[in-house]
């Protein structure tokens, strides 16, 4: 995924596999593919397919996923930032998530502001603080149906499962 560019970009490709899951879902689970995008990214120590998703509208559903691979590493980890929204003041914040490739789901603490360059600079935080323990592979992915968020459920696909 991080080596070859599909035919449609990356954003194409995405947004392909996105309605394609879709017409698998009813009407009522379907998310539109509006601000949906990718990119292929080089960072310090690490190059990542970054991916914008639709605006996240409830608790746990990202704004950001990073398909990251650092530098002299086999596999991939898959960062994201999610949204969430405080029980006691209705104030909306992120949390930094990462996925394993067994399907669990790693709260990785406090997010940054819901930007671009913000997330990114947080991914390479996470990267030079910590060596993951069940990191995903090129074949690994999150399990399908583990999150519950709209937005990730349309990502299943293009990983593998």
């Amino acid at each position: 995924m991080l080596d070859h560019e599909p035919t449609a970009g990356f954003t194409g490709g995405l947004t392909a596999i996105w309605q394609g899951y879709g017409e698998k879902l009813s009407e009522s689970e379907r998310l539109p593919a509006d601000g949906l995008s990718a990119d292929l990214v080089q960072g310090d120590g690490y190059r990542a397919l970054f991916v914008v998703l639709p605006p996240a509208g409830a608790p746990s559903e990202a704004h950001f996923v990073a398909v990251v691979q650092a530098a002299g590493a086999e596999g991939c980890r898959y960062l994201t930032l999610e949204h969430g929204v405080s029980p006691v003041d209705g104030q909306a914040y992120t949390v930094l998530g990462e996925w394993t490739a067994d399907g669990r789901h790693l709260n990785l603490g406090s997010g940054p502001a819901a930007e671009p360059g913000d997330f990114l600079a947080a991914v390479g935080r996470v990267l030079a603080q910590s060596v993951p323990v069940h990191a995903a592979t090129r074949a690994g992915v999150p399990e399908s149906g583990k999150s519950g968020g709209r937005g990730l459920r349309g990502l299943r696909g293009l990983f593998g499962r």
